[in-house]
Parts: structure tokens; C-alpha cells; sequence
């Protein structure tokens, strides 16, 4: 009766360390040789370089309460830090959480005609702000399907949409504006202006080791397919990496946490409404640009959005100053750099060199300051984060009020919660609890 996990990742971590906790045996299956997917640290040259997730949001308890009871209390950042969004050759800085952080929303580019149309974003986010978080389903005020480019238009005019919405729903989301509901462009709005980002002091591949450490993985294993007889989970077809040999093995229960294209490949069996759900899942790409360099730059806000306009660019980027406490390269800093959606794709058949050389041109216009960088590493995602599109909140209500079809199979992932940290560690502790029998899923974790 021991449960089998597919897929390594934050989710599947994330499930197996809650079943574990209620006495079950459980074994990850993970096909590559480190742990955490898209959350994963590498050290170059004594520079810890963060692969894909740059942060979490201190709103989210399960997450916060995660890490602690993994023993990275310690690791914990969480700094009152001002954020910055350049555009139109001006860095304009607020304060998240503060009281007078609305006083970010662009007045400095809006014309006369656009105030009413953005004093009504902030009524609504100031009245609405507790039901648009990142827990999708069942909380957002209303379920549009239009998008949220159009919506805004409307509101506030191309122009004002582009230099302000569109950066803001790039950085929580990982989208275009173009792609994402109208709700979820009020949720990136709560996540930019009133969730404060943390980190670890290690870097966020940390959280996926911790976890490594409290449960039994098997790395370098590819699973095939999951067996189903009679609609019942009854073993799994794997490949190791070692011999490239097909191996059967039972099981009963079996949660895939893996991309939701992935799960249409390994359990063809799946019919119905998630199988429609899997097939409607889309990603955004996303390319991860990390430096390395002395310590040169002014003191500017540690994030910045980039309004990047007509011109490719990254969307964000994150600069940190380590010290003795956080690494071991006192002096130096690093700076993230994060593209997506179209202008991730733009770039993602380019030469890793010039893509460093664009990035670093961009920053040193931000800083107004030369960057010699010291090492450098670009990580292609093709599939970076799910796309938040229009209606997607109802039906992941959907995909969680009913089931898979087949007993014994659950699933996890942040395709099927909220495309964040925070999506990935609550969609796991959800498939637990499903799988469990515990009840239905409890959506406020």
C-alpha cells in the first residue's frame, strides 16, 4: 500500500511530506538527479544562483510553516524592502505593505482622462484585497472571460496598461497581460503591493533539499506510464536511467505531480473533465538570467519591474548583497534576471552570451553604472509557469470538487492551484488530503 509520487518538484515534495506525516509510506520517483524542478540553486564560483523561483510571499502560512518545520527557520528573509518599476527611462520606488503604497499606481504617466479608471483599480483592491489572493478557487469576487488586456484598455488606455499592468502581471504571474483573466490581474495587484517576497539565505533550491532530507527519493527513475485495470491504479512502467530498461512495479496509489501535458502521457487513462482541463493548460516560457559581479552598483531597490515596451526584455530582475551571513562572498552581488512570456520566447533560441550581453546592457542603463560580471549561467524553461486564462479559476474548482476517474490516482502541481511557490506546496498538501480521505480539500492553507 505504499504511495508512489511522480515527479520531484515543489508539489510532489510537498505531497509526499504530508503523507508521510500521517504515517504513510511514501517513495518519490524523480528523473533527473536533483530534486525541486523549477526550484533549484546552483553555486558557481561561490555565487548561489537561483534556477527558477526567485522568492515566496510571507502571506501564505502553509509555506512559512513548511520551511520552519523543515529547520530552515533560520534561512528565512523576509525584508521590508522598496520595490522599483522602470519605465520610460525613469525608476519610480514604493514601498509594498506601507499605507500610502497605492500612491505607486503610475499617476506619473497617466493623463487626466485615465484617474477615474485607475482610482477604481485601487477602490477595488482596497475593498477586495483579502479575496484576491493566490488561492483561486472559490475566493476571486467573479469569474470574467475576458481578458485581462481588454479589460484594462478599457479602463486606462493601452499605453497606461503596458507601462503599469503589464510588468505587474508578468512579475506575479509569469504571463502576458494578454493571456491572464481579469481577476488574476487584481490577484498580481495584491501579490506586487501588499505580500512582501522572502527568501532563503541559501538560496530557494534549499526548501526542495530540506525536503529530500525527510523522505524517501529515488532519483534518475523515469516513469513510463501508470498501469490502470478497471479503473483502479494497479502499478506503474519505469525506466531507469542507468540500464534504459522498462521495469514494472505495483502500486496501488499514485499521485503524478509533473506538468499537466506530462500527465496526459504517463496516465493516458484519465478521461472527462480534467482531461479536458489537462489539454486547455498552457505555459508561459521563461529564461532565467543569473550574474555574478563586484559589488559596484548604487543603492537601488533589490526588485525591479521592467516596463520593457516594444523592445525584448527581461521582466523583473532581483539584485541581492551577500555577506557572511547569507554566502560566503562578502563584497559582491548578484542580480536575477527574469524574462517571460513573449519576451522569453523571443530569446529562447539565441546564444547564452548574447542573451548575458543584452541583460547586462539593460541593467547598467536601470543603475546607470558598469557591470563586469564575474560568472554568469542562463536556464531555459520551456515550461516556466501555467497560464492563468480566462475561466481558470472555475474550472480548477472543478478539477477539485470532482476526480480523476480512476482510484488510487491523484495529482499535484502548480498547474492545478496557483502558478507560485505557494500554489505548488498547497496543491500538494491538497493531494494528500485527497488522497487520504481526510475529507474534501480545504482550499484556506
Amino acid at each position: 500500500m505504499k504511495v508512489i509520487v511522480v515527479g520531484g518538484g515543489l508539489g510532489g515534495l510537498s505531497a509526499a511530506y504530508r503523507l508521510s506525516a500521517f504515517g504513510e509510506q511514501v517513495t518519490v520517483f524523480e528523473k533527473a538527479q536533483r530534486l525541486g524542478g523549477r526550484c533549484a540553486t546552483s553555486n558557481i564560483g561561490g555565487f548561489l544562483f537561483d534556477e527558477g523561483a526567485q522568492f515566496f510571499r510571507d502571506s501564505y502560512d502553509s509555506t512559512l510553516k513548511t520551511a520552519i518545520s523543515l529547520g530552515l527557520g533560520p534561512e528565512l528573509r523576509i525584508p521590508k524592502e522598496p520595490v522599483g518599476l522602470y519605465s520610460r527611462g525613469r525608476l519610480h520606488v514604493f514601498q509594498p505593505r506601507d499605507l500610502a503604497c497605492l500612491g505607486a499606481f503610475p499617476l506619473f504617466n497617466a493623463r487626466p482622462s485615465e484617474f477615474g479608471g485607475m482610482l477604481s483599480l485601487a477602490l477595488r483592491l482596497a475593498r477586495d484585497y483579502r479575496k484576491y489572493d493566490v488561492r483561486f478557487p472559490g475566493r476571486w469576487t467573479w469569474s470574467s472571460d475576458e481578458n485581462a488586456f481588454g479589460y484594462l484598455k478599457r479602463k486606462i488606455g493601452i499605453e497606461l496598461a503596458g507601462d503599469f499592468a503589464e510588468p505587474i502581471v508578468r512579475f506575479a504571474l509569469g504571463s502576458d497581460l494578454s493571456e491572464v483573466s481579469v481577476p488574476a490581474f487584481y490577484v498580481a495587484l495584491r501579490m506586487l503591493f501588499l505580500d512582501r517576497p522572502g527568501y532563503f539565505a541559501g538560496g530557494m533550491g534549499q526548501l526542495a533539499e530540506a525536503y529530500g532530507g525527510k523522505i524517501e527519493c529515488v532519483r534518475g527513475v523515469s516513469v513510463e506510464r501508470v498501469v490502470v485495470e478497471k479503473n483502479k491504479v494497479s502499478g506503474l512502467i519505469v525506466k531507469e536511467e542507468d540500464d534504459g530498461k522498462e521495469k514494472v512495479l505495483k502500486a496501488r496509489r499514485v499521485i503524478c505531480a509533473v506538468p499537466a501535458c506530462e500527465i496526459s502521457r504517463i496516465a493516458p487513462d484519465i478521461q472527462g473533465k480534467l482531461r479536458l482541463i489537462l489539454e486547455e493548460c498552457k505555459y508561459s516560457p521563461h529564461m532565467v538570467v543569473c550574474l555574478g559581479f563586484e559589488n559596484k552598483l548604487p543603492a537601488l531597490p533589490k526588485i525591479i519591474l521592467n516596463s520593457s515596451g516594444q523592445r525584448p526584455g527581461f521582466e523583473f530582475c532581483r539584485v541581492s548583497l551577500r555577506n557572511k551571513v547569507d554566502c560566503a562572498q562578502v563584497g559582491q552581488k548578484e542580480a536575477t534576471a527574469v524574462y517571460v512570456g513573449q519576451n522569453a520566447r523571443a530569446l529562447l533560441g539565441e546564444k547564452k552570451e548574447n542573451i548575458v550581453r543584452k541583460t547586462v546592457s539593460l541593467l547598467e542603463e536601470i543603475y546607470q553604472a558598469e557591470i563586469e560580471v564575474i560568472h554568469s549561467k542562463v536556464h531555459k524553461h520551456n515550461f516556466g509557469r501555467p497560464i492563468v486564462f480566462p475561466g481558470h479559476s472555475r474550472k480548477i474548482a472543478e478539477l477539485w470538487s470532482g476526480r480523476t476517474g480512476i482510484e488510487g490516482l491523484g495529482f499535484a502541481g502548480d498547474w492545478s492551484y496557483a502558478p507560485t511557490v505557494e500554489g505548488a506546496v498547497a496543491s500538494g498538501f491538497l493531494a494528500a488530503d485527497a488522497l487520504l480521505g481526510t475529507g474534501k480539500p480545504r482550499w484556506a492553507l
